[in-house]
């Protein structure tokens, strides 16, 4: 799994969210992971994270994050992440995973959806014309949504009772 998610990366990302007081407070980093403040929260499940009130909730928090949380000049100068990213990802991935689990999850071979992937990064690049007029409209994003990282803040009294236990 380290040749597929760059955890340097991902821990930057982090940091930089727990500084905005977005997310849990990101208390210390090792080899292997983090250690995060405990919310009093309820995981949001498959059908809960699929519901207007969650997909409301869940645009409004990328809203803030988007407009809150600003590129640094020399991110905005590399051009766009996800890019290099991607192009990381797939050459880690078509090394490490076999041609039927590709198959399963993507629904065909490894060649034309790398074929696909270039071109579409293509069109875009063409699209803007250069890379300064891309660059401009570069953003900050984060790719950890999942119904398993989604949290509703909960002051349920169950939860209460179980941080507070003493044995």
């Amino acid at each position: 799994m380290n040749e597929l998610v760059d955890r340097h990366l991902e821990l930057a990302a982090l940091q930089r969210l727990s500084r905005e007081n977005i997310g849990p407070k990101l208390l210390g980093t090792c080899t292997n992971g983090r250690l995060e403040k405990y919310l009093k929260a309820t995981p949001v499940d498959a059908i809960e994270f699929r519901s207007p009130r969650c997909n409301l909730l869940l645009a409004t928090r990328m809203k803030e994050l988007h407009e809150h949380v600003q590129l640094e000049g020399h991110e905005r100068s590399m051009g766009p992440l996800v890019f290099r990213t991607l192009e990381r990802w797939a050459m880690n991935a078509q090394t490490l995973l076999p041609e039927s689990e590709v198959i399963e999850v993507l629904g065909s071979p490894w060649a034309p959806f790398l074929d696909a992937l270039s071109s579409y990064t293509r069109f875009l690049r063409d699209y803007y014309v250069d890379e300064n007029s891309l660059n401009r409209l570069l953003i900050f994003a984060h790719n950890d949504v999942s119904e398993l990282t989604g949290l509703f803040l909960t002051q349920d009294p169950t939860w209460e009772f179980i941080a507070n236990r003493t044995n």
